[in-house]
Protein backbone atom coordinates (compact mmCIF):
# COMPACT_ATOMS: atom_id res chain seq x y z
CA UNK A 1 0.00 0.00 0.00
CA UNK A 2 1.11 3.01 -1.16
CA UNK A 3 1.78 6.25 1.65
CA UNK A 4 1.02 3.70 4.72
CA UNK A 5 4.07 5.15 6.49
CA UNK A 6 1.93 6.87 9.13
CA UNK A 7 4.61 10.28 8.84
CA UNK A 8 2.51 10.70 5.91
CA UNK A 9 -0.18 11.99 7.62
CA UNK A 10 -0.22 15.95 9.01
CA UNK A 11 -0.37 16.12 12.51
CA UNK A 12 -3.76 18.11 12.20
CA UNK A 13 -5.32 15.16 10.82
CA UNK A 14 -3.70 13.31 14.08
CA UNK A 15 -4.97 16.07 16.37
CA UNK A 16 -8.55 16.03 14.60
CA UNK A 17 -8.53 12.30 15.19
CA UNK A 18 -7.42 12.48 18.95
CA UNK A 19 -10.96 14.71 19.71
CA UNK A 20 -13.37 11.44 18.44
CA UNK A 21 -11.46 9.59 21.52
CA UNK A 22 -13.77 10.22 24.58
CA UNK A 23 -12.17 12.53 27.58
CA UNK A 24 -12.46 9.40 29.82
CA UNK A 25 -10.31 6.81 27.16
CA UNK A 26 -8.09 9.81 26.54
CA UNK A 27 -5.62 10.15 28.54
CA UNK A 28 -4.27 5.91 28.58
CA UNK A 29 -5.12 5.85 24.96
CA UNK A 30 -3.17 9.12 23.71
CA UNK A 31 -0.07 7.67 25.99
CA UNK A 32 -0.16 4.08 24.64
CA UNK A 33 0.19 5.45 21.03
CA UNK A 34 2.81 7.88 22.40
CA UNK A 35 4.94 4.92 23.99
CA UNK A 36 4.45 3.12 20.62
CA UNK A 37 7.79 4.21 19.01
CA UNK A 38 9.71 7.93 18.41
CA UNK A 39 7.55 8.81 15.71
CA UNK A 40 4.36 8.65 17.82
CA UNK A 41 6.27 9.95 20.47
CA UNK A 42 7.05 12.94 18.69
CA UNK A 43 3.44 13.52 17.61
CA UNK A 44 1.00 12.06 20.41
CA UNK A 45 2.88 13.61 23.63
CA UNK A 46 1.99 17.05 22.17
CA UNK A 47 -1.49 15.64 21.48
CA UNK A 48 -1.63 14.05 25.38
CA UNK A 49 -1.46 17.29 26.43
CA UNK A 50 -3.79 19.19 24.13
CA UNK A 51 -6.79 17.99 26.21
CA UNK A 52 -5.55 17.51 30.44
CA UNK A 53 -7.66 15.15 32.13
CA UNK A 54 -6.73 15.32 35.34
CA UNK A 55 -9.40 12.39 37.70
CA UNK A 56 -6.39 13.20 40.55
CA UNK A 57 -4.67 15.24 42.36
CA UNK A 58 -1.09 14.12 42.44
CA UNK A 59 -2.09 14.18 38.81
CA UNK A 60 -2.90 17.47 38.34
CA UNK A 61 0.39 18.50 40.03
CA UNK A 62 2.85 16.51 38.15
CA UNK A 63 1.02 18.00 34.52
CA UNK A 64 1.46 21.15 35.98
CA UNK A 65 4.80 21.23 37.46
CA UNK A 66 5.88 19.60 34.45
CA UNK A 67 4.22 22.73 32.28
CA UNK A 68 5.88 25.22 34.51
CA UNK A 69 9.13 23.40 34.09
CA UNK A 70 8.69 22.94 30.20
CA UNK A 71 6.82 26.28 29.28
CA UNK A 72 6.40 25.02 25.22
CA UNK A 73 4.03 22.54 26.42
CA UNK A 74 1.85 24.91 27.53
CA UNK A 75 1.36 26.04 24.01
CA UNK A 76 -0.25 22.71 23.30
CA UNK A 77 -2.90 23.01 25.94
CA UNK A 78 -5.85 23.52 24.70
CA UNK A 79 -8.46 21.93 27.58
CA UNK A 80 -8.42 21.11 30.89
CA UNK A 81 -10.52 19.40 32.91
CA UNK A 82 -9.83 19.15 36.24
CA UNK A 83 -11.91 16.84 38.88
CA UNK A 84 -10.28 16.39 42.45
CA UNK A 85 -11.49 15.46 45.68
CA UNK A 86 -9.19 17.58 47.12
CA UNK A 87 -7.12 16.43 50.15
CA UNK A 88 -6.59 17.63 53.57
CA UNK A 89 -3.58 20.07 52.75
CA UNK A 90 -5.10 21.39 49.78
CA UNK A 91 -8.69 22.09 52.14
CA UNK A 92 -6.42 23.82 54.85
CA UNK A 93 -4.32 25.59 52.19
CA UNK A 94 -1.28 23.78 53.94
CA UNK A 95 1.01 23.26 50.53
CA UNK A 96 2.77 25.65 48.85
CA UNK A 97 1.99 23.83 45.81
CA UNK A 98 -1.19 22.27 45.03
CA UNK A 99 -3.62 21.41 42.90
CA UNK A 100 -5.33 24.82 42.24
CA UNK A 101 -2.03 26.70 42.99
CA UNK A 102 -0.71 24.89 39.82
CA UNK A 103 -3.61 26.08 37.73
CA UNK A 104 -3.33 29.72 38.96
CA UNK A 105 0.02 29.45 37.94
CA UNK A 106 -0.29 28.86 34.46
CA UNK A 107 -3.01 31.26 34.30
CA UNK A 108 -0.93 33.91 35.56
CA UNK A 109 2.06 33.47 33.95
CA UNK A 110 0.33 33.01 30.29
CA UNK A 111 1.44 29.30 29.81
CA UNK A 112 -1.58 28.33 28.81
CA UNK A 113 -3.00 31.09 25.67
CA UNK A 114 -4.74 28.65 23.49
CA UNK A 115 -6.91 27.27 26.46
CA UNK A 116 -10.41 26.95 24.77
CA UNK A 117 -11.78 24.96 27.32
CA UNK A 118 -11.63 24.50 31.51
CA UNK A 119 -13.84 22.23 33.97
CA UNK A 120 -13.35 22.65 37.63
CA UNK A 121 -15.01 20.02 39.45
CA UNK A 122 -14.25 19.74 42.91
CA UNK A 123 -15.83 16.90 44.74
CA UNK A 124 -17.65 16.44 47.79
CA UNK A 125 -16.67 14.15 50.56
CA UNK A 126 -16.43 13.80 53.70
CA UNK A 127 -13.06 13.76 55.39
CA UNK A 128 -11.52 14.06 58.96
CA UNK A 129 -8.15 14.31 60.35
CA UNK A 130 -6.20 12.29 63.03
CA UNK A 131 -8.69 13.15 66.02
CA UNK A 132 -11.71 12.03 63.76
CA UNK A 133 -12.61 16.13 63.39
CA UNK A 134 -14.42 16.87 60.36
CA UNK A 135 -12.55 19.23 57.72
CA UNK A 136 -13.38 22.59 57.07
CA UNK A 137 -11.92 23.64 53.55
CA UNK A 138 -12.68 23.96 50.29
CA UNK A 139 -11.43 24.60 46.58
CA UNK A 140 -10.71 28.30 46.25
CA UNK A 141 -9.53 30.21 43.45
CA UNK A 142 -9.05 33.83 44.45
CA UNK A 143 -10.39 36.77 42.53
CA UNK A 144 -7.07 37.68 40.37
CA UNK A 145 -7.47 34.34 39.12
CA UNK A 146 -10.50 34.86 37.33
CA UNK A 147 -9.20 38.29 36.60
CA UNK A 148 -5.86 36.65 34.39
CA UNK A 149 -7.94 34.40 32.91
CA UNK A 150 -9.92 36.94 30.50
CA UNK A 151 -6.77 38.19 29.92
CA UNK A 152 -4.16 35.06 29.64
CA UNK A 153 -6.80 32.96 27.71
CA UNK A 154 -8.26 35.42 25.01
CA UNK A 155 -9.65 31.50 23.33
CA UNK A 156 -11.33 30.50 26.18
CA UNK A 157 -14.90 29.68 25.20
CA UNK A 158 -16.02 26.64 27.42
CA UNK A 159 -15.69 27.02 31.31
CA UNK A 160 -17.67 24.66 33.57
CA UNK A 161 -17.40 24.93 37.41
CA UNK A 162 -18.51 22.77 40.31
CA UNK A 163 -18.14 24.07 43.97
CA UNK A 164 -15.70 26.29 43.30
CA UNK A 165 -14.91 28.48 46.52
CA UNK A 166 -13.48 31.73 47.07
CA UNK A 167 -13.13 32.88 50.64
CA UNK A 168 -12.24 31.01 53.36
CA UNK A 169 -15.82 30.28 54.46
CA UNK A 170 -17.76 30.45 50.70
CA UNK A 171 -17.69 27.51 49.06
CA UNK A 172 -19.06 29.22 45.99
CA UNK A 173 -17.95 32.58 44.08
CA UNK A 174 -18.42 35.79 45.61
CA UNK A 175 -20.39 38.53 44.03
CA UNK A 176 -17.10 40.36 42.63
CA UNK A 177 -15.66 37.10 41.29
CA UNK A 178 -19.88 36.96 39.26
CA UNK A 179 -19.18 39.66 37.80
CA UNK A 180 -15.76 38.46 35.97
CA UNK A 181 -17.07 36.06 35.38
CA UNK A 182 -20.27 37.27 33.32
CA UNK A 183 -17.88 39.57 31.13
CA UNK A 184 -17.01 35.98 29.48
CA UNK A 185 -19.79 36.77 26.60
CA UNK A 186 -17.93 35.22 24.21
CA UNK A 187 -18.30 31.58 25.63
CA UNK A 188 -19.90 29.19 23.61
CA UNK A 189 -20.47 26.68 26.59
CA UNK A 190 -21.78 27.32 30.16
CA UNK A 191 -22.18 24.70 32.98
CA UNK A 192 -22.43 26.04 36.76
CA UNK A 193 -23.20 23.72 39.95
CA UNK A 194 -23.96 25.38 43.00
CA UNK A 195 -23.72 23.67 45.72
CA UNK A 196 -26.99 22.49 47.18
CA UNK A 197 -26.57 23.73 50.80
CA UNK A 198 -26.04 26.71 52.89
CA UNK A 199 -22.60 27.24 51.82
CA UNK A 200 -24.03 27.75 48.42
CA UNK A 201 -25.02 30.94 46.92
CA UNK A 202 -27.81 33.02 48.39
CA UNK A 203 -30.75 33.10 46.27
CA UNK A 204 -30.42 36.60 45.32
CA UNK A 205 -26.70 35.61 43.36
CA UNK A 206 -28.51 32.95 41.72
CA UNK A 207 -31.24 35.04 40.80
CA UNK A 208 -28.17 37.45 38.98
CA UNK A 209 -26.90 34.95 37.46
CA UNK A 210 -30.43 33.82 35.81
CA UNK A 211 -30.80 37.41 35.32
CA UNK A 212 -27.67 37.95 33.13
CA UNK A 213 -27.75 34.60 30.99
CA UNK A 214 -28.88 36.48 28.07
CA UNK A 215 -25.37 37.92 27.60
CA UNK A 216 -24.29 35.17 26.73
CA UNK A 217 -25.84 35.16 23.23
CA UNK A 218 -23.29 32.51 21.78
CA UNK A 219 -24.32 29.83 23.87
CA UNK A 220 -24.96 26.66 22.46
CA UNK A 221 -24.13 24.30 25.62
CA UNK A 222 -25.87 25.50 28.55
CA UNK A 223 -26.38 23.55 32.20
CA UNK A 224 -27.28 25.27 35.72
CA UNK A 225 -28.05 23.27 38.54
CA UNK A 226 -28.55 24.02 42.34
CA UNK A 227 -30.67 23.72 45.05
CA UNK A 228 -34.51 24.25 43.90
CA UNK A 229 -34.09 27.01 41.19
CA UNK A 230 -36.44 29.16 40.08
CA UNK A 231 -37.21 28.54 36.15
CA UNK A 232 -38.99 31.95 35.93
CA UNK A 233 -36.01 33.74 35.10
CA UNK A 234 -34.52 31.28 32.32
CA UNK A 235 -37.44 30.99 30.41
CA UNK A 236 -37.86 34.41 29.55
CA UNK A 237 -35.05 34.96 27.78
CA UNK A 238 -33.84 33.18 23.88
CA UNK A 239 -30.45 32.25 23.23
CA UNK A 240 -30.32 32.13 19.43
CA UNK A 241 -27.77 29.39 18.92
CA UNK A 242 -28.79 27.22 22.11
CA UNK A 243 -28.42 23.30 21.21
CA UNK A 244 -27.76 21.57 24.11
CA UNK A 245 -29.49 22.19 27.66
CA UNK A 246 -29.50 20.95 30.94
CA UNK A 247 -31.57 22.02 34.55
CA UNK A 248 -30.69 20.34 37.48
CA UNK A 249 -33.07 20.54 41.07
CA UNK A 250 -35.09 22.94 38.99
CA UNK A 251 -38.75 24.31 40.14
CA UNK A 252 -41.20 24.43 37.19
CA UNK A 253 -44.21 26.46 36.98
CA UNK A 254 -47.51 24.48 36.96
CA UNK A 255 -48.47 26.71 34.58
CA UNK A 256 -47.03 25.45 31.70
CA UNK A 257 -47.36 28.42 29.48
CA UNK A 258 -44.12 29.66 29.58
CA UNK A 259 -42.03 27.23 29.46
CA UNK A 260 -43.75 25.97 26.15
CA UNK A 261 -43.40 29.60 24.57
CA UNK A 262 -39.63 29.30 25.70
CA UNK A 263 -38.94 25.76 23.64
CA UNK A 264 -41.40 27.07 21.14
CA UNK A 265 -38.58 30.02 20.83
CA UNK A 266 -35.64 27.47 20.71
CA UNK A 267 -36.31 24.98 17.44
CA UNK A 268 -33.17 24.28 17.35
CA UNK A 269 -32.46 22.49 20.57
CA UNK A 270 -30.59 19.00 19.79
CA UNK A 271 -30.46 17.77 23.56
CA UNK A 272 -32.16 18.76 26.56
CA UNK A 273 -31.72 16.86 30.32
CA UNK A 274 -34.18 18.36 32.98
CA UNK A 275 -32.76 16.48 36.27
CA UNK A 276 -34.39 15.91 39.46
CA UNK A 277 -36.79 18.66 38.34
CA UNK A 278 -40.04 19.05 40.47
CA UNK A 279 -43.93 19.35 38.25
CA UNK A 280 -44.93 18.75 34.90
CA UNK A 281 -42.49 21.29 32.27
CA UNK A 282 -44.96 20.13 29.06
CA UNK A 283 -48.17 20.73 28.19
CA UNK A 284 -50.52 17.43 27.28
CA UNK A 285 -51.43 19.33 24.15
CA UNK A 286 -47.96 18.91 21.90
CA UNK A 287 -47.98 17.88 18.54
CA UNK A 288 -45.68 17.19 16.09
CA UNK A 289 -43.05 19.53 14.47
CA UNK A 290 -42.45 20.77 18.27
CA UNK A 291 -39.02 20.96 18.88
CA UNK A 292 -38.07 19.33 15.35
CA UNK A 293 -34.46 18.61 16.07
CA UNK A 294 -34.48 17.25 19.10
CA UNK A 295 -32.58 13.85 19.18
CA UNK A 296 -31.31 13.28 23.21
CA UNK A 297 -33.84 13.68 25.90
CA UNK A 298 -33.41 12.83 29.44
CA UNK A 299 -36.53 13.60 31.59
CA UNK A 300 -39.27 12.14 34.27
CA UNK A 301 -41.88 9.85 32.82
CA UNK A 302 -44.23 12.17 33.17
CA UNK A 303 -42.80 14.93 30.83
CA UNK A 304 -41.62 12.24 28.24
CA UNK A 305 -44.83 10.94 28.42
CA UNK A 306 -46.44 14.59 26.90
CA UNK A 307 -43.94 14.56 24.24
CA UNK A 308 -45.32 11.11 22.83
CA UNK A 309 -45.55 12.41 19.48
CA UNK A 310 -42.30 13.71 19.01
CA UNK A 311 -40.27 10.82 20.66
CA UNK A 312 -40.04 9.03 17.44
CA UNK A 313 -37.30 11.17 16.04
CA UNK A 314 -34.89 10.54 19.04
CA UNK A 315 -31.74 8.96 19.39
CA UNK A 316 -31.14 8.71 22.74
CA UNK A 317 -34.10 8.85 25.45
CA UNK A 318 -33.31 8.59 29.41
CA UNK A 319 -36.38 8.12 31.84
CA UNK A 320 -36.15 9.38 35.32
CA UNK A 321 -38.35 8.62 38.00
CA UNK A 322 -40.85 5.69 36.12
CA UNK A 323 -42.71 3.81 38.49
CA UNK A 324 -43.03 -0.36 38.08
CA UNK A 325 -43.78 -0.78 34.33
CA UNK A 326 -44.09 2.40 33.47
CA UNK A 327 -41.56 2.80 30.53
CA UNK A 328 -42.61 -0.48 29.13
CA UNK A 329 -46.07 0.14 28.88
CA UNK A 330 -45.35 3.81 27.24
CA UNK A 331 -43.06 1.36 24.45
CA UNK A 332 -45.83 -0.90 24.17
CA UNK A 333 -49.21 0.57 24.46
CA UNK A 334 -49.13 4.27 23.69
CA UNK A 335 -46.02 3.50 21.21
CA UNK A 336 -47.28 0.79 19.25
CA UNK A 337 -44.76 1.18 15.99
CA UNK A 338 -41.55 1.64 18.12
CA UNK A 339 -39.00 4.12 18.45
CA UNK A 340 -37.09 3.43 14.80
CA UNK A 341 -33.96 5.42 15.50
CA UNK A 342 -33.35 5.23 19.16
CA UNK A 343 -30.02 4.19 19.86
CA UNK A 344 -29.68 4.74 23.38
CA UNK A 345 -32.36 3.74 26.47
CA UNK A 346 -31.99 4.12 29.72
CA UNK A 347 -34.79 3.66 33.01
CA UNK A 348 -34.73 5.05 36.34
CA UNK A 349 -36.99 2.41 37.51
CA UNK A 350 -38.55 2.22 41.16
CA UNK A 351 -41.17 -0.72 42.48
CA UNK A 352 -43.95 0.36 44.55
CA UNK A 353 -47.25 0.05 45.22
CA UNK A 354 -48.24 3.83 46.98
CA UNK A 355 -50.29 5.95 44.56
CA UNK A 356 -50.09 3.51 41.67
CA UNK A 357 -53.96 3.49 40.81
CA UNK A 358 -53.33 7.05 39.73
CA UNK A 359 -50.54 6.66 38.14
CA UNK A 360 -50.69 6.11 34.03
CA UNK A 361 -49.33 2.94 33.32
CA UNK A 362 -48.23 1.77 36.78
CA UNK A 363 -50.07 -1.43 36.91
CA UNK A 364 -49.66 -2.60 33.28
CA UNK A 365 -47.68 -5.82 33.09
CA UNK A 366 -46.95 -8.12 30.59
CA UNK A 367 -47.12 -12.11 31.25
CA UNK A 368 -44.75 -14.71 30.12
CA UNK A 369 -47.03 -15.57 26.96
CA UNK A 370 -46.73 -12.11 26.11
CA UNK A 371 -50.35 -11.39 27.16
CA UNK A 372 -50.77 -7.32 28.64
CA UNK A 373 -52.47 -6.87 31.36
CA UNK A 374 -53.98 -3.60 33.64
CA UNK A 375 -53.84 -5.22 36.95
CA UNK A 376 -56.60 -4.03 39.18
CA UNK A 377 -55.20 -5.33 42.62
CA UNK A 378 -52.17 -3.52 44.01
CA UNK A 379 -51.01 -6.77 45.86
CA UNK A 380 -50.62 -8.78 42.80
CA UNK A 381 -48.25 -6.43 40.84
CA UNK A 382 -45.12 -7.71 39.91
CA UNK A 383 -42.44 -6.22 42.31
CA UNK A 384 -39.42 -6.79 40.33
CA UNK A 385 -37.65 -5.52 37.56
CA UNK A 386 -40.39 -6.45 35.46
CA UNK A 387 -39.77 -3.86 32.88
CA UNK A 388 -36.01 -5.40 32.07
CA UNK A 389 -38.04 -8.61 31.33
CA UNK A 390 -40.85 -6.64 28.94
CA UNK A 391 -37.76 -5.10 26.88
CA UNK A 392 -36.17 -8.27 26.19
CA UNK A 393 -38.97 -9.97 25.49
CA UNK A 394 -40.45 -7.05 23.06
CA UNK A 395 -37.33 -6.02 21.57
CA UNK A 396 -38.72 -2.87 21.91
CA UNK A 397 -40.98 -3.31 18.72
CA UNK A 398 -38.99 -1.74 15.85
CA UNK A 399 -36.45 -0.01 17.99
CA UNK A 400 -32.98 -0.48 17.60
CA UNK A 401 -31.40 0.00 20.84
CA UNK A 402 -27.75 -0.20 20.74
CA UNK A 403 -28.00 -0.65 25.19
CA UNK A 404 -30.41 0.13 27.68
CA UNK A 405 -29.91 0.38 31.33
CA UNK A 406 -32.66 -0.36 34.23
Amino acid sequence: MQNSDPSNIPLELFMHISTFVPLRFAPKTLLSLAQGNRYFYRTFHPILYSRLILRREDDAIMAFQRILDLPELGLSVTQIHLMSDLSIETRRNEKPFDVLVGLQMLVNKQLVPRLVALSIYLLESWEYDSDWKPIIGHGRLPLDFWRNLRLACPRLRSLTLRNVGHGDKDRWLSGVVIDELLSFTELTSLRLEFPGDDTGPPEKEKLRILKCLPRFVSLQVLSIGGQELKEGEIFAFEFPNLKWLRLHWFASYKDTTKVMAFFDRHPQLESLSLLDCMHTWFSKDVREGFLPNLKHLKARFEDVRCLVPILPQLVSLAFEESLNAQVPYLLREVLPDGLPNLKSLEIVQEAGEWNSRKLEGALWYETLDGEFRLEKVKKRIPRTLHAFHCQRRSKLRGTRTAGYVV
